[in-house]
């Protein structure tokens, strides 16, 4: 009998969170050089290895080369974004790449605002979604991580407590959820029901108004009329490549 093949799990979770403080230093920073970044110390460490070990993990969760066409998207909706909307970002892009992260989702999602999220639940959940990958130990610590990761991105507070805020995101921030949407292949109105989408936890007029509003700034083409639903993304493609 054939071996069943292992599926490699895509995380920094066992180690780091989305590190926005550290993406927010070297996107202002402006270069993605190794070297310039080390030489100039932009991350603030201690030493050298320091350094390169952010580097490696901001590296490997949000692949910063300039043929990756996730990332230019990514960086063309950070600088119309205020920090808050920032942040959304980020972790939007951490959920489509980090698949310990994206497993996260539908604990956070279905706290009630108010409530404590708790991280036991969050290891049962990783648990679940991937069994006998990870120690307990580790597990343990990639638990504390996401819980971390979410509330850099402002949907928890409370340095213990964890409980569960809402988030008021802007259009940058839903049109970057469009275009994961369409990524994995979805046009229309079908891009209005992904994860992606879910993730905002937003109700659909919100989302629809904030698509409105990007309508009005002229990168998108969103109009409804009789149950139809169109979304076009084409404008705002050729405002990132020209």
């Amino acid at each position: 009998m054939k071996k069943k093949e292992k599926k490699y799990i895509q995380t920094i979770h066992t180690s780091r969170t989305i590190m926005f403080d550290e993406l927010k230093a070297l996107i202002s920073h402006g270069a993605f050089e190794e070297e310039e970044i080390i030489a100039l110390n932009v991350f603030n460490k201690q030493s050298g290895s320091g350094i390169r070990k952010t580097l490696n993990f901001l590296s490997k969760l949000y692949d910063f080369r300039d043929d990756n066409q996730l990332w230019r998207i990514f960086l063309f909706m950070w600088k119309m974004s205020n920090e808050a909307d920032q942040r959304v970002l980020s972790l939007l892009y951490a959920v489509y790449k980090d698949d310990l992260l994206r497993a996260s989702i539908p604990v956070v999602l279905n706290t009630p605002k108010g409530k404590k999220i708790q991280v036991e639940k969050l290891q049962d959940k990783l648990y679940d979604q991937f069994p006998d990958r990870y120690t307990p130990k580790t597990m343990l610590s990639a638990a504390q991580n996401v819980a971390s990761s979410w509330k850099k991105a402002a949907y928890i507070e409370g340095k213990v407590r964890n409980i569960r805020i809402p988030i008021q995101p802007g259009y940058p921030v839903v049109l970057f959820a469009l275009f994961l949407g369409e990524r994995d292949g979805l046009v229309g109105k079908d891009l209005l029901s992904t994860t992606w989408i879910k993730v905002l936890d937003q109700p659909l007029s919100r989302i629809k108004e904030l698509l409105a509003s990007a309508a009005l700034n002229d990168l998108i083409e969103y109009q409804e009329a009789g149950g139809i639903i169109i979304i076009r993304l084409q404008k705002l493609h050729n405002k990132i490549t020209s």
